[in-house]
């Protein structure tokens, strides 16, 4: 028996569906936090997010389920406008811009699907997600003084890291013989760090939370063969966090504080992809 089992082991480790996807990932990542000793003072960081990734994943089949284990990779990352707002008795009194661009991106995904007919199915899902920022040659606008400030070179650090466990519903329809239909809808429970280094002005700031949020998806399959497939697909994330603390640390006076702060997320991605049954 061990004999066969090790005979049979590389057909069953080779058995399975391999996809090979390149996504363009689009969205923002934005906070607000306040003073808690002045009330009247807000300040909000709005980090736009664009780049592209080549997503690798392979499906297995165990019997009653499927389990799906993929990686991302950055490809590309376009230049986008960061922006830093401070206002005092809600008006604007400091206005900042900065090039922003994304340095790193990993992701690890974990899914599980269970088919309960030909249509439906449920999914539970785990996801890694980290996205890296900086943001570098800022123009500082002072509207109460009325003074412009240029800063030349990297200006802010910026670092998301969330973990994501979802549950939710998958629906596939077949439209004709060749085309199908997907749609997905997840529900997620997040876990979140956030952190921001001012790299000029000395002090970082970091936010743990935990949140909820959601995801849909729906994708357009067109079968090559009967073993291959070609897709387009498109999905939308959010999460958000009303209300959540911000810890403040000071490396040049060794100053500690916290304030209380929201958080705000949102990605979109459009997918090309191609799929082989192995």
């Amino acid at each position: 028996m061990r004999l066969l089992a090790l005979l049979l082991l590389p057909a069953f480790l080779i058995a399975g569906e391999a996809t090979l996807s390149y996504l363009h990932h689009f969205g923002l990542s934005s906070y607000t936090v306040r003073s808690d000793d002045e009330p009247n003072l807000k300040s909000r960081l709005d980090f736009p997010l664009n780049f592209d990734t080549l997503d690798i994943s392979y499906k297995h089949n165990f019997r009653y389920f499927d389990i799906t284990f993929s990686s991302s990779f950055l490809v590309t990352s376009k230049k986008k406008i960061g922006k830093d707002y401070d206002w005092k008795n809600e008006a604007l009194t400091v206005y900042s811009k900065s090039k922003n661009r994304v340095q790193t991106y990993k992701n690890i995904e974990i899914k599980t699907y269970k088919k309960l007919n030909s249509n439906i199915g449920f999914i539970l899902q785990y996801d890694f997600d980290f996205i890296k920022a900086k943001w570098y040659d800022t123009i500082q606008t002072d509207l109460v003084l009325d003074h412009i400030t240029q800063l030349q070179g990297k200006t802010l650090k910026f670092s998301q890291t969330l973990h994501k466990f979802s549950l939710g519903v998958d629906y596939k329809k077949d439209i004709n013989k060749q085309i199908i239909l997907n749609v997905k809808a997840l529900i997620s429970y997040i876990d979140a760090t956030i952190v921001d280094k001012h790299l000029l002005r000395g002090f970082y700031t970091i936010q743990n939370f935990t949140s909820l949020g959601y995801k849909t998806a729906i994708a357009l399959k067109y079968k090559l063969t009967k073993r291959s497939q070609i897709g387009f697909g498109y999905s939308f994330a959010k999460c958000s966090k009303t209300y959540t603390k911000m810890y403040f640390y000071n490396t040049l006076d060794h100053n500690f504080a916290s304030y209380p702060s929201s958080y705000k997320f949102k990605m979109n991605n459009l997918s090309i992809f191609y799929t082989l049954q192995l």
